[in-house]
């Protein structure tokens, strides 16, 4: 069996967007005002996030993220493992509107989770926001050689949703009361997408992102 490659933690440069390893202190102060300050929270509840009170508390958190030991699972801690999850900011003009991360890296079986994805308003359903995800996909799909990609959210985040739909991944089902946020049973929907799903869904969103003459993607990022 052939392991998939390191996912290397190099920016993923577009046309609209660029996706570059998450750095606090330089990140964390755009992204809690492309964020609305307090209003993140109503972004981050299922991913059992602390309610986020101010912007010091926000970068704090973002640094316990990005510190290596919070990246690994208690089980890769142990065996000593690399980190499982990486970390990057979704710069668009020189300034970080969201977040998103592989997570769940298996080179062994070939497969990576997309997680820990945030966007801003004015990210949220642009040609950058699916640039994004795109990048992140050719470089795990194209670039690595994975097989499978897995994404989840809340089944009440219908905006969340339609995204992974629009970016060709099928629901695989909802898992209920997979969560508790807050106090309160969240419902989680898990989508995922494979190696032989990936070349229509590719295709169709350089469509959108690139229309005209057909385009070599690996020029991208």
């Amino acid at each position: 069996m052939t392991a998939a490659l390191p996912l290397p933690r190099t920016p993923m440069i577009g046309r609209y967007v660029i996706n570059e390893m998450l750095d606090p202190r330089k990140h964390g102060p755009q992204l809690w005002e492309a964020l609305g300050g307090t209003e993140l929270n109503d972004y981050v509840g299922f991913m059992n996030w602390p309610i986020i009170s101010s912007e010091s508390q926000f970068v704090g958190h973002l640094n316990q993220m990005t510190k290596p030991g919070a990246k690994r699972s208690l089980i890769d801690r142990l065996l000593s493992r690399p980190a499982t999850s990486d970390i990057y900011a979704i710069v668009r003009d020189g300034r970080a509107l969201g977040i998103r991360a592989y997570r769940s890296i298996d080179l062994n079986h070939r497969t990576v989770e997309s997680g820990r994805v945030v966007k801003s308003r004015s990210l949220a359903g642009t040609l950058a926001s699916l640039e994004s995800t795109y990048l992140a996909m050719v470089r795990a799909f194209d670039e690595c050689g994975f097989r499978r990609w897995e994404s989840e959210t809340s089944a009440e985040n219908i905006a969340a949703r339609r995204a992974m739909e629009k970016s060709g991944l099928t629901l695989e089902g909802i898992a209920r009361s997979a969560r508790q946020v807050h106090g309160r049973d969240c419902d989680l929907a898990r989508y995922a997408i494979t190696a032989d799903d990936w070349p229509k869904a590719k295709a169709a969103m350089e469509r959108k992102l690139y229309p005209g003459p057909a385009m070599d993607s690996t020029a991208i990022g």
